[in-house]
């Protein structure tokens, strides 16, 4: 990595979190985590690398690419968890249903909460 400032977005806000990778020893530049911002450092014309996707991440990078950088790269470890989103149109007659039968259209989302809520225990809870 050849950068002048490098931004760690990692860990959550009120407990930084500042990743250890082999040959942080011998950057030269400012680093500092997004939690402890340095106000005092321009990005101006510098080459920014920002560790970690996470939600400080994801509010950060757009800014500092408005920044007038250089350039801007972002390294991530791992993916961040993204499902899959089942948007689809109600046909008319559900429609009707959920209109005309009281209750119907709560006992759906009741029914989604529920799958969506075993899913997730089935998946991260019980290994």
């Amino acid at each position: 990595l050849q950068a002048d400032v490098i931004i760690t977005g990692t860990g959550l806000l009120h407990k930084p979190s500042t990743p250890k990778y082999s040959g942080a020893e011998l950057f030269e530049g400012t680093a500092f985590h997004t939690n402890q911002w340095r106000k005092d450092v321009s990005l101006s014309g510098k080459r920014v690398g920002i560790i970690g996707t996470g939600a400080s991440a994801v509010q950060a990078v757009p800014r500092i690419a408005d920044m007038g950088v250089e350039s801007l790269t972002v390294f991530q470890r791992t993916p961040t968890w993204c499902a899959p989103r089942f948007n689809f149109q109600f046909r008319g007659a559900v429609k009707f249903l959920f209109k005309y039968i009281p209750g119907l259209q709560m006992l759906y989302r009741w029914y989604l909460f529920w799958t969506y809520e075993i899913r997730f225990f089935i998946m991260f809870i019980m290994p």
